[in-house]
């Protein structure tokens, strides 16, 4: 009787393993650096992070599931190489592979009107079409469709700014930024300059008509 007792234990505790491993067909995994600044604002430490979009029959975004650190350098590698440089250089961005996974301990939750999903990345392998369209699946997480982007506005005294057509201070002019103005950053071109623009709320991706390049010492950190 005891032993027939642990035996079915056993069945159970397998049986809930396996039910908690979910094997999730057709989705695009994604990297990015989550920028992570000091109280003053004056240090940015970026994490890794991954979440895996399930997508449906039309390609659209089923579920988003936010995914464990565990190995992340070790993920970035083996699912994304020849990971970019300036990627790794400058810890910015995120990065994009097609494929199917296998998601362990599933679990959601509710964070401002969306539903989430967590859970822990088992297997994942890449597809031959990598052909989506990433900021449509970003768009369907809602307030955390892009976590990775670095808003700034100008650094009080500066009164002269504007976006340059070229990342060289003596490259024309374009639209003057204001100090009231939230800049969404598009792209860390080297050390010293970013291709930005003006956030927007009201586009699907927040990024606003003026655009150009602009010296990040002209800007303080909004995140």
């Amino acid at each position: 009787m005891v032993r027939r007792l642990i035996f079915s234990v056993l069945l159970l505790s397998l049986s809930t393993i396996v039910n908690a491993e979910q094997l999730l067909k057709q989705g695009v995994l994604q990297v990015y650096w989550l920028p992570v600044w000091n109280d003053t604002g004056t240090v940015n430490t970026p994490e890794l992070h991954y979440r895996y979009f399930v997508l449906s029959a039309n390609h659209h975004a089923e579920k988003i599931v936010n995914l464990d650190k565990q190995n992340s350098e070790a993920l970035l590698t083996r699912y994304f190489s020849p990971v970019p440089e300036n990627f790794l250089k400058f810890k910015e961005g995120h990065l994009e592979r097609s494929g199917t996974a296998v998601i362990n301990h599933l679990s959601s939750n509710t964070e401002c009107d969306h539903h989430y999903y967590s859970g822990q990345l088992s297997k994942f392998t890449v597809g031959t079409d990598q052909h989506f369209d990433i900021n449509v699946l970003e768009n369907a997480a809602g307030c955390e469709a892009r976590p990775y982007r670095l808003l700034y506005t100008l650094k009080s005294g500066i009164t002269d700014a504007h976006f340059k057509q070229d990342p060289d201070v003596s490259a024309k002019n374009g639209a003057m930024i204001t100090a009231d103005m939230a800049i969404v950053t598009l792209e860390r071109v080297n050390q010293q300059w970013i291709k930005a623009a003006q956030y927007d709320a009201n586009q699907p991706d927040s990024v606003g008509k003026n655009q150009g390049f602009i010296l990040l010492s002209q800007l303080q950190p909004l995140n």
